[in-house]
């Protein structure tokens, strides 16, 4: 485990960028915690697929544009299905195109633009 796990502390927003664009998939469960949690968003930002838990706040988000897989509780055997399922170029690049498209979607351009919505009419 120590040659395929590192724990690493106080990282640059370059060396995170670096270690997000390398990484496959990105893992995240807080159960408890109805937020977002910085890492999914950041995990987006950079076409990661999540596999997270359905207690966080982007779970329905993801579930929505297929963007990954969500449990309702930690199974390993489910993600180690999931990562098998998607390991070939074809899945993968579908589920990394999901990403995308979900990203677009809640992108600060888009809820700018949806705020403007309302104020338009009143332009006249």
């Amino acid at each position: 485990m120590e040659k395929r796990v590192v724990i690493r502390k106080n990282l640059k927003e370059s060396e995170l960028v670096d270690l997000y664009q390398q990484s496959k998939f990105s893992m995240r469960f807080g159960f408890g915690e109805y937020g977002l949690g910085t890492s999914t968003v950041e995990s987006v930002q950079n076409g990661v697929p999540l596999i997270i838990n359905s207690d966080l706040g982007i779970s329905d988000i993801v579930k929505d544009f297929s963007a990954g897989l969500v449990m309702d509780s930690i199974d390993p055997s489910s993600v180690s299905d999931f990562i098998s399922k998607n390991n070939n170029s074809e899945s993968y690049d579908l589920l990394q195109n999901n990403v995308r498209k979900m990203s677009q979607a809640f992108s600060w351009r888009k809820h700018a633009e949806n705020l403007l919505i309302p104020l338009r009419g009143r332009e006249e």
